[in-house]
């Protein structure tokens, strides 16, 4: 009996796949640098699974207490003052980050646990305390898997407009050659992963439902914005591409005094506002849990800043060398350039999706904290991938019909070596993490990195 043949398309999806698994080894590089994958902001997005879990409350004193050695002086979160004693009206110790990413952490979280047990039955002697490695390292691989879910959905939506080797290579770029790369492997504790996943998935099931005027429909994107909101509050922003297909039918409806159908659209908007509501119900209790409110904006009520949305400081988000995103990642400027080429090729989906990085870059400008702190590049546009992905997916396609996709793969490549190279000196703190880096200093430490095997051989035939 003949095999049955594979089709090139099938090839390159198990191509796919089979990278994405072996890239998940890179899920233990933080373990290179100190004895714990939770970090920094992490500790607050991880104290509540393994509060919840372990101790069935949410007082997270003893989590913060714990990971408190592993803070550096660079980053000097918030937490640790927690954990010396700050309470909250309610007498519990203050959270401001969302529940959401330990939700959906919990069921690799779980599987960890049982695996730990089973592994002790059979002679290990893994602590079953929540902190050990197996639970940090499901949360890792969670966070990688969520991130490559959303990365699948980026590549198959620009596979709705463009070739399968276009979509993929503009998927690999994205995938190696951004800081996506380091909130997925490197501080998979912090929430970037699984809020792009999130909404990744509304943009993917917005898109596929286009121009459906059905409760179900509005359901559906109404959770899907309430999970969003569950891991970052400012990626519901992301729900103005709903705004960009409704206004003209909108417009059009009015024109035409067609009443019904206009409350027909609004009883479908409320509906959506009410599961918006009931998918966000877990962070209003934990809310009123920790703090006694059930609304309220966390980061002025326990850090006393927030937003000055009269002086946003885009020029410096997207430029500055203090984690300025085009500065940090170059290969977003082809993505940007891109999303001129993919509104040509479908309106709607180009307007939303510029509008919404618009709109990201208003809010992230006008944030207090706009550089991200100890961040790796602009980590607040993490969540903006797919966006990311289908502009630079039409800018490919543009240019494979001047130049060959093989040239614009290997052009790629030089993205994701200088993301590697970055990511090794922010890892091993040859440039500040808390400062403008200039990309001389870069360049320099990537030319030591670069010839270091050399160096170190020439050391070895010719020892002093």
């Amino acid at each position: 009996m003949n095999s049955p043949k594979i089709s090139g398309r099938t090839h390159l999806t198990h191509y796919v796949y089979i990278i994405f698994l072996l890239s998940l080894l890179q899920s233990v590089m933080p373990l290179f640098l100190s004895n714990t994958i939770i970090r920094g902001d992490g500790v607050g997005y991880y104290a509540y699974l393994r509060s919840l879990v372990f101790d069935r409350d949410l007082n997270f004193k003893n989590e913060y207490s714990y990971f408190e050695p592993a803070f550096s002086e660079d980053t000097k979160p918030v937490t640790t003052t927690w954990a010396k004693g700050d309470v909250t009206r309610t007498g519990m110790v203050p959270n401001t980050f969302p529940v959401g990413p330990a939700l959906l952490w919990s069921p690799f979280y779980l599987v960890a646990h049982f695996v730990a047990l089973g592994l002790n039955v059979l002679g290990a002697s893994i602590p079953i305390n929540g902190y050990s490695l197996p639970y940090q390292l499901a949360v890792s691989i969670g966070s990688a898997i969520y991130a490559f879910i959303g990365l699948m959905l980026s590549y198959h939506l620009a596979k709705r407009y463009f070739s399968t080797p276009v979509s993929a290579m503009a998927a690999g770029l994205i995938w190696f050659g951004t800081n996506l790369l380091a909130y997925v492997y490197f501080m998979p504790a912090m929430s970037h992963a699984v809020s792009f996943f999130a909404v990744s998935l509304f943009l993917y099931i917005w898109h596929r439902s286009y121009g459906q005027l059905t409760p179900r429909r509005f359901i559906r994107l109404g959770a899907l914005l309430g999970l969003i909101a569950l891991q970052r509050y400012q990626d519901t922003l992301f729900a103005v591409v709903l705004l960009v297909e409704w206004f003209p039918w909108m417009v059009k409806q009015l024109k035409g005094l067609q009443w019904k159908k206009i409350l027909l659209l609004a009883g479908n908007f409320a509906l959506l506002l009410c599961f918006i509501l009931i998918v966000f119900l877990p962070q209003m209790f934990t809310w009123k849990i920790i703090f006694g409110k059930y609304f309220l904006n966390v980061q002025q009520e326990t850090m006393g800043y927030g937003f000055s949305f009269t002086n946003p400081k885009a020029l410096q988000v997207l430029l500055s060398s203090w984690h300025g995103l085009l500065y940090w990642t170059p290969l977003i400027i082809f993505c940007l350039i891109g999303l001129i080429y993919l509104y040509y090729r479908n309106r709607v989906l180009g307007a939303g999706f510029i509008i919404a990085f618009l709109l990201q870059l208003y809010f992230i400008s006008s944030w207090h904290d706009w550089h991200g702190g100890a961040s790796f590049g602009s980590r607040m546009f993490v969540s903006s991938t797919m966006v990311f992905t289908l502009g630079l997916s039409a800018l490919i396609d543009r240019l494979q019909h001047r130049i060959r996709l093989t040239w614009l793969g290997l052009f790629g490549v030089l993205f994701i070596v200088w993301n590697y190279l970055l990511l090794y000196q922010y890892g091993s703190s040859m440039i500040t993490r808390t400062g403008p880096v200039s990309w001389k200093t870069i360049f320099d430490n990537s030319i030591s990195i670069l010839t270091m095997p050399l160096r170190e051989l020439i050391s070895f035939l010719m020892p002093d």
